[in-house]
């Protein structure tokens, strides 16, 4: 199975040079069955169900209740193509990551509509799990991407502030953690 999946321009590179093999993406209330969003906030995480697809929560406070999360973004060995910013000109596909900006043709496609046939990256996952978002660890936040002069950890949690702006870090919500590893073309 092959899914899309979006990175912030700084994060491009990143994969590019193989520094950043993780990401953390918000566990989406469109994949959470009826009635788990009164208490999914207090819920812990009970077991996955199948290869990475579901996680399943469970309320201390009911024992005999529990719900599945889906996770939109696959399975291991299912393949993410990166959406990022680019623009075409009649020979060739230009990538904002890479820093060109004297190309002939104004302005930048914007990454959410980067269609496949222009996609330059494909990631194969090789593991997902969920957690809670501040419980990241110093290892993962350098598989996150971090660079070299900056404490990993310190590092995230600002970069999740500039690019999470939905669910702060003070939120704490639930995240999957997918990694990844780049499979050349």
């Amino acid at each position: 199975m092959e899914r899309p999946i979006l990175f912030s321009l700084p994060m491009v590179p990143a994969i590019l040079a193989g520094t950043k093999t993780q990401t953390r993406r918000v566990v989406s209330m469109r994949t959470i069955e009826p009635g788990v969003l009164s208490w999914i906030t207090r819920g812990t995480v009970q077991e996955w169900q199948g290869p990475g697809l579901w996680a399943v929560f469970d309320n201390p406070a009911m024992t005999s209740f529990v719900r599945r999360v889906r996770c939109l973004y696959g399975r291991s060995n299912d393949h993410l193509w990166v959406k990022e910013e680019y623009h075409t000109t009649s020979d060739r596909t230009h990538y904002r990551a890479d820093g060109e900006c004297g190309c002939s043709v104004p302005g930048w496609c914007r990454a959410r509509y980067m269609p496949r046939r222009q996609s330059r990256l494909t990631l194969e996952i090789t593991e997902i799990r969920v957690q809670r978002l501040c419980s990241i660890g110093q290892g993962d936040a350098c598989a996150e991407g971090a660079p070299t002069p900056f404490e990993p950890l310190q590092w995230f949690e600002i970069a999740w502030e500039i690019n999470g702006k939905r669910a702060p870090w003070s939120s704490n919500p639930w995240v999957w953690c997918i990694s990844f590893r780049r499979v050349e073309r």
